[in-house]
């Protein structure tokens, strides 16, 4: 939803496949009508990682990277817990500005690991029309900011949490097989706890 809408309301983002390629999302090239053509079904992904993805494919400019990026970084956070932890297993820098404190990624991926433990069903929706990016060429890096909505679940606990926080996201892409994040913050705003 972030790819399509990040247009200004005189444009339009179409999605290519290079796009739907680089964003994790299966598609394929249909043939003319009337000409047949044998597709393959896409395969179920839900346990799978797939590999890491150049973060500036093509004519991908440094924002539009960025945008991918959140789209990703969001989809793939409420994901099943196995495919959500293989994803973060490499997204962090070695040391990240975590909330305010130079924290190691060991430390980042255990408490991670905690919060799926407890949250084992999450989904979070990114408002687009909150997100802000503020990218520097020089340093192949940008910030991301935005609300996100959450509803995140615990059917053996019995308990569920929703709400509303704003994040905030430092993304290096100097690395040519994967961003990395080198900083993350964010406060709640709202929280309903059942």
């Amino acid at each position: 939803m972030i790819f399509v809408t990040v247009a200004s309301p005189n444009d339009l983002q179409w999605l290519k496949l290079a796009d739907a390629r680089r964003l994790g999302i299966d598609a394929a090239l249909l043939p003319p009508m009337g000409v047949q053509h044998n597709v393959p079904p896409a395969q179920p992904s839900a346990t799978q990682t797939p590999p890491p993805r150049p973060p500036r494919a093509g004519n991908v400019t440094l924002e539009q990277a960025a945008q991918g990026f959140l789209a990703d970084y969001f989809g793939r956070w409420s994901e099943p817990n196995p495919a959500a932890m293989a994803y973060v297993q490499g997204l962090y820098a070695d040391r990240v500005d975590f909330y305010g404190g130079a924290t190691p990624r060991q430390t980042i991926l255990d408490l991670k690991r905690k919060f799926i433990e407890r949250w084992p069903q999450r989904r979070y929706s990114v408002r687009p029309e909150s997100v802000k990016i503020n990218c520097n060429e020089g340093e192949a890096a940008c910030s991301i900011s935005g609300l996100v909505d959450w509803d995140c679940r615990s059917p053996t606990r019995g308990a569920r949490s929703v709400g509303l926080a704003k994040f905030a996201i430092r993304v290096a892409f100097d690395r040519p097989e994967r961003p990395q994040v080198v900083a993350e913050s964010g406060s709640v705003l709202s929280r309903s706890t059942q």
